[in-house]
């Protein structure tokens, strides 16, 4: 019961993390010089790490696939 007490917290954490990156991601990408095709494109969740791509944010970007991957796997791993 402990492991999967953890395992929900892990989930809950990463997903708090996933949400803020997202968030942060689309201001920024709001508030760059990129072409307004793409802070258009960036509401779409899919492609907002491709938009903060565009925009030069790349640390962001990965940050936000990242969290992700991390947030499927505890997802995986949890059941």
């Amino acid at each position: 019961m402990t492991e999967a007490i953890a395992l929900l917290a892990t989930a809950i954490l990463l997903f708090a993390a996933f949400l803020v990156t997202h968030v942060a991601l689309l201001w920024i990408v709001a508030r760059s010089d990129a072409a307004p095709r793409w802070k258009w494109l960036a509401l779409v969740p899919v492609m907002t790490p491709v938009s903060a791509w565009i925009a030069k944010k790349r640390g962001a970007a990965i940050t936000w696939g990242v969290l992700l991957l991390a947030y499927a796997i505890v997802r995986l791993v949890g059941g």
